[in-house]
Order: structure tokens, then C-alpha cells, then sequence
């Protein structure tokens, strides 16, 4: 995974002029020193004006720290909307861009996919991530007198998500 960083000339910006360049991180850091050093000439301050990444950048935040979150976030292999809905639910409560990444790298989350409901969201993990064998109760009809919504509804309590169609839970 990338982030991508517009990169502004300040003392340019305060004269009117919008000088400026997208920075695809990671790259190595004396390459990454090479190409602030380039957009700022003989001028001292830059600022990120636009990102792209899963979580927010701030406008003076230290780029040479984003680039080793990047370089970290390389090794995660999962889908974009996926890592998202993580940092927003890692990132939501307070914990920090690191902290993220350690979730990420270290998988510490469970994903249910086609969750729009409480009750999807029981039936899902209930099918897919539990390691019960439920197959003696399921063909006999006790299934039905399980109350999956209210299931669901506890798991929501205990930290399970359901956004955009997914059901995430961060074990932090």
C-alpha cells in the first residue's frame, strides 16, 4: 500500500505561486530528501496540501515519519476499503498511526464481508469465523429459535463494525 502526498513550496505558496508535487511514498529516504530538496530550491518550509492514504495527514506533519509508515504498510496485503474501515475503527478511539500499522501488520481484526445487518453480521461469523461445528443443531431446527439480531446486536456492543458492507472487528 502507498501513500501519496501532494507536497507544497510554502514560501512559493505565500507569494501567490503554487509550486508543488505529488510524493508517492515509500521511497528511500535519501531519494525522498532529494525531491523536497528539489521542490524548495533555496527555500526553507513545505507543507502537505492533499493525501492520499487511509487515514488523515496532517498539513505539517513530518514526512520523513509518514515514510516510514509507508514502508510498514507495504508488507500489509489487503484490500484499500478494507484498510480504511480499520484505521477508521483504530483511529476513531483514540489510538495512534503506529498503532495501526501494528494492527495491520499483525492482523489483529476479523473481516465479514456482505454485512448490511445486525443479524447478517451473527449468521456470518456464526458461519464463517467460529470454530464450533454447529452441523448436529443445524438440521434439526433449533437454529431457528436463535435470536440472530439480538446476537449481532451484542456482538456490535463488544466492538464488531458494520460499515459499507462489511462487518470489522479490531482487537486492540
Amino acid at each position: 500500500m502507498t501513500i501519496k502526498i501532494y507536497v507544497a513550496n510554502l514560501a512559493k505558496y505565500n507569494e501567490g505561486i503554487l509550486k508543488g508535487e505529488w510524493i508517492e511514498l515509500p521511497m528511500a529516504r535519501d531519494e525522498l530528501q532529494e525531491a523536497i530538496s528539489n521542490l524548495l530550491g533555496t527555500d526553507e518550509e513545505c507543507a502537505i496540501h492533499d493525501y492520499e492514504a487511509p487515514f488523515d495527514v496532517g498539513e505539517y506533519e513530518d514526512i520523513f515519519t509518514l515514510n516510514e509508515l509507508a514502508q510498514d504498510l507495504e508488507d500489509v496485503n489487503e484490500d484499500e476499503e478494507i484498510v480504511n474501515l480499520i484505521a477508521d475503527d483504530v483511529l476513531g478511539v483514540g489510538y495512534n498511526k503506529q498503532e495501526l500499522v501494528r494492527v495491520l501488520k499483525d492482523h489483529e481484526y476479523s473481516i465479514a464481508c456482505d454485512v448490511w445487518t445486525e443479524q447478517d453480521l451473527a449468521l456470518k461469523v456464526d458461519e464463517e469465523m467460529l470454530p464450533f461445528d454447529y452441523s448436529i443443531i443445524k438440521n434439526t431446527g433449533v437454529e431457528n429459535y436463535l435470536d440472530w439480531e439480538s446476537i449481532g446486536h451484542v456482538m456490535i456492543m463488544d466492538g464488531w463494525v458494520i460499515k459499507n458492507g462489511y462487518g470489522v472487528r479490531v482487537y486492540l
